[in-house]
């Protein structure tokens, strides 16, 4: 649990919070058994290397147990406030997956990220990217079809923080890159 402290006490408290939530629920990673809290970890602190505000961080915490139904936006609300909470409901709205399955891609809410401001945007965006990254170290035959389904929504995340829009621009041509040496060993 110590790994999940962060220095700011609200954003601690939507990481207790979370990993409270996943506990009680047993939601544990499909790949090695572990609390599931990486995801929203990894998020929360991709995230704070952006602009952000405390809402934004705790709001990466809070989404998925949201989505997961594991918490409901009035509970979020009455912890967290309407900001957090209402941040929290709209990226859990957008249905973005916890894996990268052709069914859970497919549910991806394009229309509404599409219509989202920029910080919702950069959230979503930075959910894709930490899924990326533990797609690669778990499920390494997964990541070439991931990156094409992202490199083909790429532009709906347009008003995205740019420096994210790069960072996740560089790791697709890198993954198409390696993706054509190993065709040509193959």
């Amino acid at each position: 649990m110590q790994a999940l402290l962060i220095e700011d006490d609200f954003v601690s408290s939507a990481a207790l919070f979370t990993a409270r939530r996943y506990a009680l629920a047993g939601h544990l990673r499909r790949h090695n058994g572990e609390s599931f809290i990486h995801h929203p970890r990894e998020l929360a602190k991709l995230l704070s290397g952006f602009p952000h505000n405390r809402d934004v961080l705790a709001a990466a915490w809070l989404s998925r147990p949201l989505q997961e139904a594991y918490a409901d936006a009035e509970e979020i609300e009455d912890c967290f406030g309407t900001k957090t909470a209402e941040l929290a409901s709209k990226l859990a709205a957008f249905n973005l997956p916890d894996s990268c399955s052709l069914p859970a891609l497919a549910k991806v809410e394009f229309a509404a990220i599409r219509n989202a401001g920029p910080v919702l945007q950069t959230m979503a965006l930075a959910h894709l990217f930490v899924l990326a990254n533990t797609t690669a170290e778990y499920s390494p035959e997964m990541l070439a079809p991931f990156a094409k389904w992202l490199r083909l929504h790429i532009h709906t995340f347009n008003q995205a923080n740019t420096r994210l829009i790069e960072k996740v621009s560089s790791w697709l041509l890198e993954t198409e890159q390696q993706e054509f040496v190993l065709e040509d060993a193959g």
